[in-house]
């Protein structure tokens, strides 16, 4: 055990890293992102609180702000196809949430669809999407029109949409009773065209949904979570769910299924999840952690912990994906060789304390592309400046810190996602 330590430790310290690891990238955001998905290795987009919509082009190293119609909280964005966003809302001040669609990347947006309640929207293999709000909708046309599917209780809300093939999908959510949540799902086995509920009394407790990621049709791992009333506590369970069949009940057809429980209790407030079907599986939530397994969530690893709540993953494959959160929070895993900096670069800041301009000062060996991520004490990025190409020799960056509260704060100088040099600024006024 100690050799094999060692030896890792001494790989490290020649420059190259050759295990997944979860790197901060800059962000153009300090507002919560809620959602993240890619359409290849290179596209992708995030949303977030206020209207934020960010994209990237070039696979998470740089991302830029794109304008959005509503400062509304967004919630959820879907790739079907080249070209095409779908982007959902939470409610507005005039009580109505909405589906957004475009057609050019992001260039320019369309409101195709309003109802009263928050939507959340995924794509399915054969490209169509399917929302969710007082209705589950289909749109077969890239979001332009949409039909209605199934009506959802009143006192039901939907946060999760999963089609593992085409044929079968599970949108997952939560029911309001007396005086808690419990799980609920609809699940459809004809290309989404008739949905049906799950049996409440086949789960093995009354906990909350929390996320969800399927295998097969018929393999579906869920998050729950031990809701105390109707607030969300801080410990999780982990259900393996299985062997769905339709049975026809006084009124309806309900789905009944097994369920086994695989972690009966895990410390944090799970926020999402993805497995895969070698055993491989990540899971994230409000502690600001990310979490890895290699058994089907029999047991976890802490891959990354931060203090502020990861929001969303998703993963490109078993190796590579992204993940955001609160106060702007992007992260990239990547499992590539990379050549990393012998040694952390000095950098210092003048005047310190400062009042309204500091400058960076560093000297580089070689030209770098560096970006600028100023965090408060809780890790929440306050200020962020762009990468940019800069030169051998020393260099110089101003920051402007006027607006920024009293108090200590975190300057990293991030190339390519590796933070390559670190230090404090203490702002006065």
């Amino acid at each position: 055990m100690k050799a094999n330590l060692l030896l890792a430790l001494m790989l490290f310290s020649f420059g190259n890293l050759c295990f997944g690891q979860w790197a901060i990238q800059s962000s153009p955001t300090t507002n919560n992102l809620n959602d993240v998905s890619f359409l290849d290795a290179k596209l992708g987009f995030a949303v977030g609180d206020g209207g934020t919509v960010i994209r990237t082009i070039n696979g998470g190293q740089t991302w830029k702000r794109i304008s959005f119609p509503e400062s509304v909280n967004l919630v959820s964005v879907a790739l079907p196809d080249t070209g095409i966003v779908i982007i959902t809302t939470s409610i507005n001040e005039n009580g109505e949430a909405a589906v957004y669609s475009s057609s050019n990347g992001g260039t320019t947006w369309v409101k195709t669809l309003q109802d009263s309640r928050t939507f959340y929207a995924a794509a399915t293999p054969a490209k169509h999407i399917f929302s969710t709000s007082s209705k589950i909708y289909e749109s077969a046309d890239n979001g332009k029109t949409w039909v209605s599917r199934a009506d959802i209780n009143s006192t039901s809300s939907y946060s999760a949409i999963e089609f593992p093939d085409v044929q079968h999908g599970m949108v997952a959510g939560n029911i309001s009773g007396f005086v808690t949540y419990s799980a609920m799902f609809l699940r459809s086995q004809d290309n989404g065209t008739t949905w049906y509920a799950s049996y409440p009394y086949d789960f093995p407790n009354a906990n909350g949904f929390s996320a969800m990621s399927a295998l097969s049709a018929d393999s579906v791992f869920m998050f729950t979570n031990f809701y105390n009333r109707f607030s969300p506590g801080d410990s999780s369970q982990l259900i393996f769910l299985s062997n769905f069949r339709l049975r026809r009940s006084l009124s309806d057809s309900e789905w009944h299924f097994n369920a086994k429980t695989v972690v009966s209790s895990f410390q944090d407030r799970i926020n999402t999840c993805k497995f895969f079907r070698t055993g491989v599986a990540y899971t994230a939530g409000e502690k600001g952690s990310i979490y890895r397994s290699t058994n089907f969530g029999k047991k976890w690893s802490a891959e990354f912990t931060n203090k502020l709540p990861v929001n969303d993953i998703y993963m490109v494959n078993e190796n590579t994906g992204y993940a955001v959160g609160d106060g702007g929070l992007i992260l990239k895993r990547d499992t590539a060789i990379k050549k990393l900096s012998p040694q952390m670069i000095a950098v210092k800041a003048f005047p310190n304390p400062v009042k309204d301009k500091a400058s960076l000062s560093f000297t580089l060996t070689e030209p770098t592309m560096i970006a600028v991520q100023v965090t408060g004490e809780r890790g929440n990025a306050v200020l962020n400046i762009p990468a940019k190409n800069y030169e051998k020799g020393l260099q110089q960056i101003s920051l402007q810190v006027a607006n920024l509260q009293r108090g200590l704060y975190h300057v990293n100088l991030v190339s390519k996602g590796i933070t390559i040099a670190k230090t404090e600024l203490l702002v006065i006024h």
